[in-house]
C-alpha cells in the first residue's frame, strides 16, 4: 500500500465531506492526531477502522487502500492481490536467504569451531591449543590458536617450540598448556629426555623442564583465522553441549531448504 496516495485521498474526500480532522476523528473513535498522521503520509489506519472509515468518507474499502475512486472493481481486486502476493514472495525470499545464511555460518562453526578441533584433539599425530600468556613474542601472543605434532621426545631437536602441560615444582601437573623454546637438551642417569626451555620473551629459563610426563609434541603451524576464534583456554574448542542444538538447527533449515527445493524443481 502507498501511504502517502492513502493518505492523500482520504484528505480529499474528507474536504468533499466537508468534515475538519477532529469531526472525522470523533465520528470512527480515533485522535485528530491519527487523521493528521494518515493524511500526511506517515501511517495507515488500523484494520479495525477501514469499514467505519470507508463509510463516513462515502467510499468502499477496496477504493481506501487503493488511494483512488474505483470504476472496475474486479481488476482493482485482482490489482490488490497481485501486489500484496509481490510483498508475501518478497519477504519469503527474504526470510529463505537469511536461513541458508544462518545454515552456512552454522556449518562454519560446526566444522571449524568443533570437528577441526576434535579431529586434533583425538588424533595420535595431531593437538592444538591456545597460547594464554605473551612469553613468545613477538612471533605468537596470547590468544593464538597453534597446531603441534606429536612427535616422540626424543626426537625434539634443541630450537624447536615443545608444547606441554605446566608443572610445578612438586611435579603436579596443571590442565594448563604452553608452548616455549628448547634451548637445551639433556638426559638422566637413566637415558630418559629432559628439555630445557624459556620463553622468547622471558628472561629467565623455566624453572621445570618438560619430560615425558607433561611433554605434547611440537609446535607445526598456527591454526587458521577461524578456527582460532572458537578455540577456548579452558578447553580445546566449544563446548560440545552446544552441538546437539546446532546440529538440530542445521537439519531443520536444511529439510526445509530440500522442501523448497522439491516444490520449485519436482512438483507439476
Amino acid at each position: 500500500m502507498n501511504q502517502e496516495k492513502i493518505g492523500n485521498f482520504i484528505r480529499v474526500m474528507r474536504n468533499e465531506k466537508k468534515m475538519t480532522q477532529q469531526e472525522l476523528a470523533e465520528k470512527i473513535g480515533v485522535t485528530d492526531r491519527a487523521i493528521s498522521k494518515w493524511e500526511n503520509g506517515r501511517g495507515t489506519p488500523d484494520i479495525t477502522l477501514l469499514i467505519p472509515l470507508s463509510k463516513e468518507l462515502g467510499i468502499n474499502v477496496l477504493e481506501l487502500l487503493n488511494g483512488e475512486k474505483i470504476e472496475d472493481q474486479n481488476n482493482a481486486v485482482i490489482g490488490l492481490i497481485e501486489r500484496t502476493n509481490k510483498k508475501i514472495r518478497a519477504w519469503k525470499r527474504f526470510a529463505y536467504i537469511l536461513l541458508n545464511v544462518i545454515l552456512f555460518v552454522l556449518i562454519i562453526i560446526s566444522v571449524f569451531g568443533y570437528i577441526i578441533p576434535h579431529v586434533y584433539e583425538n588424533s595420535s599425530s595431531k593437538g592444538i591449543t591456545k597460547l594464554q600468556s605473551d612469553s613468545m613474542k613477538p612471533k605468537f601472543k596470547a590468544g593464538d590458536g597453534i597446531v603441534y605434532d606429536k612427535i616422540d621426545i626424543t626426537l625434539v631437536k634443541k630450537d624447536d617450540l615443545v608444547v606441554y602441560y605446566y608443572m610445578d615444582s612438586y611435579g603436579i601437573l596443571a590442565n594448563t598448556k604452553a608452548m616455549h623454546r628448547v634451548i637445551d637438551i639433556t638426559k638422566d642417569e637413566n637415558g630418559n629426555t629432559s628439555l630445557v626451555t624459556k620463553g622468547d620473551n622471558n628472561t629467565v629459563i623455566d624453572e621445570v623442564n618438560v619430560t615425558q610426563k607433561n611433554y605434547l609434541g611440537v609446535y607445526s603451524h598456527k591454526a587458521l583465522p577461524v578456527t582460532n576464534m572458537f578455540l577456548r583456554y579452558d578447553s580445546s574448542y566449544i563446548a560440545p553441549i552446544y552441538m546437539p542444538f546446532i546440529v538440530l538447527v542445521i537439519l531443520i533449515i536444511s529439510y526445509m531448504d530440500f522442501i523448497q527445493i522439491k516444490k520449485k524443481y519436482f512438483n507439476n
